[in-house]
């Protein structure tokens, strides 16, 4: 028992090395990878299904994985509207948090649009309420603040 708890506690201290992970916790992890890139064309399937302004998948800004009974995902993904006269104005960017059991073909999406991003504007984040002092990109990199 005592060799257990030894081996418990070194693999916890291990992890703790080798970077900013944590049983359990959210952790970065590639965007370009196929199945984040499936899982986001998914949410933006859905997103497009629930009757919202029809947007075309872009590329995922920034993704987060959670090991849990199966894989919990955030994703903050970029798109671009389909009807759109400004090209200034195309771009929208969606938030998706995604559980996937693969072994009960288990998949539940939840997607929602970001509002747009202003000067100062008060906003949500995955983690916090934070204020952002210019774009779109300072609220992306906010995405892993909490993580640092």
């Amino acid at each position: 028992m005592k060799c257990f708890f030894f081996f418990i506690l070194l693999a916890n201290y291990l992890t703790k090395i080798i970077g900013n992970f944590s049983l359990g916790a959210w952790t970065p992890i590639d965007t370009n990878t196929q199945n984040v890139i499936d899982l986001a064309k998914k949410a933006v399937d859905k997103f497009n299904s629930e009757g919202n302004e029809e947007v075309e998948f872009s590329e995922v800004s920034n993704a987060l994985q959670q090991v849990v009974a199966g894989m919990n995902y955030k994703l903050i993904i970029k798109t671009t509207l389909k009807k759109c006269s400004n090209k200034d104005e195309c771009i929208k960017y969606l938030e998706a948090t995604i559980f996937e059991q693969v072994w009960t073909n288990t998949l539940n999406i939840t997607v929602e649009a970001l509002p747009p991003v202003t000067t100062e504007t008060p906003t949500r984040s995955i983690y916090k309420l934070i204020y952002l002092k210019s774009s779109v990109e300072e609220y992306i990199k906010s995405f892993y603040l909490f993580q640092k």
